[in-house]
């Protein structure tokens, strides 16, 4: 009967293992959170801006992104380790392109954070105070109500790159 690995398919296998452990490859904000935390508050952001309920938008994609992660539970703030909060600094809509007769056929939604992550005694830990991306959505010409659902996609969307990215910053150097 013949295995499916057999000895020399384990033996690269672990080769392969042991030379990825031994150069420290880790896959992109993998590792834990800084100073061994175990539990983490995220609280809603600050709103800065005169976009009413992008905080809870982002505020939510960076909850979704830590429970995705699994590296630790996000918890109440009486029951954290550590509380990580921010500023939603500005969020601006400019166009770039525009239609044969002069509208906008897209414009570009951007976003910048501040972010700061404190330990239980009120110490920082990290902060970062430019995290920002941007996205661009489709101005459907005569349809407003179109505009505004391609304008909350790009939201979304925005909203899930920077959760991503305030998890890789604040991981990637501990």
């Amino acid at each position: 009967m013949s295995r499916p690995w057999g000895i020399d398919g384990l033996l690269a296998g672990a080769m392969i293992c042991l030379v990825f452990w031994g150069c420290g490859y880790r896959f992109a904000g993998s590792n834990p959170l800084p100073f061994g935390l175990t539990q983490i508050h995220i609280r809603l952001l600050e709103n800065r801006s005169s976009e009413t309920g992008a905080e809870v938008v982002l505020t939510n994609r960076l909850i979704e992104e830590f429970v995705r992660r699994r590296q630790v539970p996000v918890e109440e703030e009486a029951a954290a380790a550590a509380v990580l909060s921010g500023t939603l600094a500005s969020l601006s809509t400019q166009a770039t392109s525009r239609q044969a007769r002069g509208g906008a056929a897209q414009r570009e939604l951007g976003i910048t954070l501040r972010m700061q992550l404190k330990n239980a005694q009120g110490q920082t830990l990290w902060q970062d105070s430019n995290i920002s991306d941007s996205e661009t959505y489709t101005v459907v010409s005569g349809d407003p109500s179109a505009t505004e659902q391609n304008r909350r996609q790009a939201l979304d969307t925005l909203a899930q790159r920077l959760a991503e990215t305030v998890y890789q910053r604040m991981t990637e150097d501990f």
